[in-house]
Parts: C-alpha cells; structure tokens; sequence
C-alpha cells in the first residue's frame, strides 16, 4: 500500500513538471552565430524584436546565441558588434525553429545632416527606423532602451550612422518632436554627406486606458487609409502615463491602437488643419479569444497562415 501511494505521487510530480515546467511542444527557437565577413566568429550584442517585444543576449568568443521558447510571427534579429562598429541582421516570419548565422556587414560610416523645414540645422532630431541593405529593419528607437545607440543630431544637426554599409545603401525614419516625419526610402552610402529635410508638423496629443488605467507601450498610428493599402504617416508608442504624441502634415487622418495584451477600438477620425486643441485618446477594450486551426488538405496543418 505504501508504495502504491508513493508510486501514484511519483506520477502526479511528474505530471506537473511536464505540463507547468518543461517548455510547451510548440514553443519555437532562433539559434546561431555571429560572424565577420571571413566568416570567423564575433563577439556581439544580439536582439530579437517580436511587435512590442525585445530580447537581448551578449555573444560568447564563439559569437552563439539562441532566443527560446518563441510564438509564431515576424521577428527582427540584430547584430552589433563591440566596438559598435559593424552590423548585422534579419528579418522574417518565425513558423519552425530556425538555424542561421548573422553576418556582420563591412562599414563606411554615414554622415547625416538633418534640417528642419526651413533648411536651418536641426538640434535633436533623431533617426527612429533604419533599413540596412532593404533587408534588415533595425527599430532604433525601440531598441535604445535595450542598450543599441541612440542616432541624434548635435547642435549643428549633424548624426553619424558608424555601421552603415560599405557600398550598401540605408533607409532612414527621421523624425523630431517640432516637425513631421521624414521617411527616405534610400540612401547611397557613398563617402559623402547626405542632407534630410523634416517636412512641417501638427501636432496631435493623447492617452490611451484601459478601465481609466494609463497602458504604457501602445502603439498608436496616423494613416491615410487607401483603396487596397493604409499609407502610415507617424507613429508613437505611449509612456508609462499612457500618453503619446503624434506630429502630422496637414491632412484628414485615421488614428488608430493597439496593444498585444487588449483588444482595439475603433479608428477615429481626425482633421489636421492646426495643431489639435482637444486630445485624441483610447480606451482598449478587453480581448476575446477565437480559437481554431488552420489546415491544408488531408488535414495537414499550416503554420505561418495570417488571420484576419
């Protein structure tokens, strides 16, 4: 009898490490190396960004690092190297454990000037989202927080961009808190000073709440909504206030929220012909779950498939 007793809490011990400890079956992993050009392994700083979600790791001498316990979804994966010097990257969609190294690109330092609308130099302006080679989305501003450097102009507007690659080309979000947003698709990196003129800005303030409590990291939006597309013009995430603010040229806008731990509300309409009196806030609505699986024929499941 004892050691039936003992025997049957043996198994509910096991159960619980099973179903509470080990992790989940469909938890995913992004694993690999850092490497230089020649392909030798590098020391480095890695993040992974999934939507509002960073995560960073310091490489070994062996330049390895692996993320767990991951969802399916779009990620980013950045590489910096010590000195700061070289970068390297990719971004994709997650659907099974991934195996890849991340290369660190030569670089050519890139100088940026940054003037506001009426040509005068720029103090303060910052660079927000770059695109290295129109492969790797590097969310700068998200990412200071978690130790990459910040991209801010001095007080003669002047930045420099100390990883930009060599016979490459970058993609520049640039913004500052006086002007609207300027987005540069390319930029040659060619050894020469390159000029950025932030376009003029309204400006338009909220906070976002969920049941009259402020909800820090949401992701607030300015768009033009299109026939098949919604062309974006600004965006911010709110402080630990709920608050954002958002600088817009003038224009009739949709602003719209969201946050992956709540529903969203609806998209409001807003006019900009001046800078808005009356804020512009949200209430996030508790979620509701829908459940189900997607499959091919034979019931073969398919991972990766967006549901909207």
């Amino acid at each position: 009898m004892v050691v039936k007793k003992f025997t049957r809490g043996v198994w509910v011990l096991l159960a619980f490490i099973l179903f509470n400890i080990l992790p989940s079956a469909d938890a995913l992993e992004i694993k690999g190396a850092v490497r230089d050009a020649d392909k030798s392994p590098a020391k480095a700083t890695v993040w992974l960004v999934e939507e509002q979600s960073v995560k960073q790791i310091q490489t070994p001498a062996s330049g390895e690092y692996a993320f767990t316990n991951l969802e399916v979804g779009p990620y980013q994966l950045i590489a910096l190297d010590e000195s700061g010097q070289r970068i390297g990257g990719h971004t994709g969609f997650i659907v099974g454990d991934v195996n890849m190294d991340l290369l660190l690109m030569k670089a050519a330092p890139l100088r940026i000037r940054i003037l506001d609308p009426k040509y005068a130099p720029q103090p303060g302006a910052r660079i927000t989202t770059l695109w290295i080679n129109g492969y790797i989305k590097v969310p700068v501003e998200q990412l200071t927080d978690h130790g990459f450097p910040a991209l801010r102009t001095d007080d003669k507007g002047l930045l420099t961009i100390p990883y930009a690659p060599e016979n490459g080309g970058v993609g520049i979000v640039a913004e500052h808190i006086q002007h609207g947003r300027a987005i540069i698709d390319y930029i040659p990196v060619r050894g020469e000073q390159e000029e950025i003129v932030l376009p003029e800005g309204l400006t338009l303030r909220g906070r976002v709440r969920y049941e009259d409590a402020p909800v820090a990291n949401a992701y607030v939006f300015a768009y033009i909504p299109g026939t098949n597309s919604q062309k974006s013009f600004a965006e911010a995430t709110t402080d630990a206030d709920g608050v954002y603010r958002l600088n817009v040229p003038k224009g009739v806008y949709q602003i719209g929220v969201r946050h992956s731990d709540y529903a969203s509300p609806p998209p409001k309409n807003q006019t900009m012909l001046d800078d808005a009196k009356a804020p512009c806030d949200f209430d996030l609505i508790q979620p509701r779950y829908i459940h189900g699986r997607v499959v091919y024929s034979k019931n073969k499941p398919c991972a990766g498939a967006f549901i909207r």
